[in-house]
């Protein structure tokens, strides 16, 4: 049986999750680098992802950075050019999101020459790489003058600097060992040149003395970088030429430079980045960001009454109180095979809650109060705000984002008394379990439940006994007493005729007991309310 493809989003989320883009100037450099590196047989079309251009091409690799996988893809502009691989680049950086980012192809070297021994050798040789971290567009100006005769037009240019620090470049690439690697600043223009010595001598004059390395797309790349907020690694790229007439003379060299530029990649990636396991940032998900609404004003209401000692109520009868020791946290229900529409029809949930009598219950107080389920100690919720999610492109996955992200908050990381969390997340096949073997042990338990009323039946309740805790049963009871004889020991301290006014009296009290057991029966709702007014006044 053949494995299905994967979906144009599902390949999209894999270029996501790689922490690294590696991109060149031409798509025929990024084959070349890709075969180096390894990664020519991890090959993605464009066609297969969601919002990508068809044209463009990715090719898939990894490196061991201190023994963690640091994932990259390798793709490139699909035309050479400042002007297109500004647009390209733009596009793939907008979508893909990387965390890192580095530039790398060949490049045209300044032609240099030094004496050592009485002999003139070059500084920099056809085939070393040049690391940068500083470009400039050379064309950038305007034209002044000229009389559309024998006065010609004079361009005066606007040069622009542009310098994304990377770390320590420098003292990589001149450090010992490596006298085949150099570091300096790129001149960037749109065309190729045969007179570089020209453009060298005035960048160095009047812009940068170190400038030493010229291509098309350095400084494009650069401002891309400072301006979208990924962190640039610089551009590294190999001597293929001096940019003079001896261009192409060895029919070597633009092959050679592109393999020492994959090499010289290689060390610098694993040298500057740090062996950490790098994810995803997926906060601009739309199941994220539901995740967070439904956690704030539900989860969280739900689970602050509960502690502060509310007792769930029947939604039915609600002057009938759920006894508070009987809950033990709350379960979140994830939809089946993680289908968003799956909770989309209100009769899906009622039929669970018939056939496995789930009692519908309130919490909380006036707009605080959430409506959910209660089962064999947990109160329920079947989030079906993820309906919202059905939608997108993506939806089973925004699904999971939004469980991933709900896992993250506190109710559902953070152990209460060393016990575990207050909420969990149920996959769908796992709640269906729980449910039926608590239906088989009902059929063997006493179909009775604790109620502040007392004992009755109640077929809904089921499995509510076992869950009577020594450990856990009494802690909103002493609560409660402790607020009650706080406030009993400060009136009495403080008003000498409120002190009278509860000592026993021979007189009923409207629930037929003297007044201290009326306090005493005071239930955990209205000790929150009675607090809530002792604040205000």
């Amino acid at each position: 049986m053949s494995q299905e493809s994967p979906t144009p989003a599902e390949v999209l989320r894999q270029l996501q999750s790689r922490p690294l883009c590696i991109i060149c100037g031409r798509p025929s450099e990024a084959e070349a680098i890709a075969t180096e590196l390894g990664a020519l047989n991890n090959p993605v079309s464009g066609r297969t992802v969601d919002k990508i251009n068809d044209g463009h091409r990715f090719f898939l690799g990894s490196f061991n950075v201190q023994g963690q996988k640091l994932e990259y893809y390798i793709t490139s502009s699909l035309r050479q050019g400042i002007q297109s691989f500004a647009i390209h680049a733009s596009i793939l950086f907008h979508i893909l999101k990387p965390r890192f980012a580095v530039h790398v192809g060949v490049c045209a070297a300044f032609y240099e020459v030094k004496h050592e021994e009485g002999k003139e050798v070059l500084v920099r040789n056809l085939r070393d790489v040049i690391f940068g971290e500083a470009a400039f567009n050379y064309e950038e100006g305007k034209w002044e003058g000229g009389d559309g005769g024998d006065k010609a037009a004079v361009f005066k240019p606007d040069f622009d600097l542009i310098r994304v620090p990377t770390g320590d470049m420098q003292a990589f690439a001149e450090s010992p060992g490596r006298a085949h690697y150099h570091y300096g600043d790129y001149i960037s223009g749109s065309a190729v040149r045969h007179d570089a010595s020209v453009a060298f001598k005035q960048a160095r004059a009047n812009v940068a003395r170190n400038t030493i390395a010229l291509d098309m797309e350095a400084s494009a790349f650069l401002k891309l970088c400072a301006y979208t907020g990924v962190s640039s690694l610089g551009v590294v790229k190999g001597i293929s030429d001096f940019g003079d007439a001896g261009k192409g003379e060895d029919p070597n060299a633009y092959a050679d430079a592109l393999k020492k530029t994959a090499i010289g990649l290689r060390e610098w990636v694993i040298h500057t980045i740090p062996g950490v396991k790098w994810e995803l940032n997926e906060d601009d998900q739309k199941g994220v960001a539901i995740s967070v609404g439904y956690y704030d004003n539900f989860v969280r209401h739900v689970l602050d009454a509960y502690s502060m000692g509310l007792s769930p109520r029947k939604k039915v009868t609600s002057f009938e109180k759920l006894p508070l020791q009987t809950v033990r946290g709350l379960k979140i229900v994830m939809p089946k095979n993680m289908n968003p529409e799956f909770f989309a029809e209100a009769g899906q949930i009622g039929r669970i809650m018939r056939e496995y009598k789930l009692l519908e219950v309130d919490i909380g107080n006036f707009n605080f109060t959430r409506s959910l389920y209660y089962k064999a100690g947990y109160l329920i919720d079947f989030p079906r705000t993820i309906n919202s999610l059905s939608q997108a492109p993506d939806a089973n996955h925004q699904v999971e984002l939004f469980g991933k992200r709900l896992k993250q908050k506190q109710y559902f990381s953070s152990p209460v008394h060393d016990s575990d969390p207050l909420a969990e997340l149920c996959r769908w096949e796992d709640f269906m379990k729980w449910l039926e073997e608590t239906k088989v042990e009902e059929m063997v338990l006493p179909k009775t439940v604790n109620t502040e009323n007392g004992t009755a039946e109640d077929e809904q309740v089921g499995k509510s006994a076992p869950f009577l805790e020594e450990k856990s049963s009494s802690e909103p009871a002493v609560a409660t007493q402790k607020i009650l004889e706080s406030n009993n020991a400060e009136s009495s301290q403080t008003n000498g005729n409120h002190a009278r006014a509860i000592e026993p009296s021979n007189e009923s009290s409207p629930r037929g007991a003297d007044l201290p057991t009326v306090l005493q029966s005071v239930d955990e709702e209205e000790i929150f309310h009675f607090r809530l007014l002792e604040e205000k006044f």
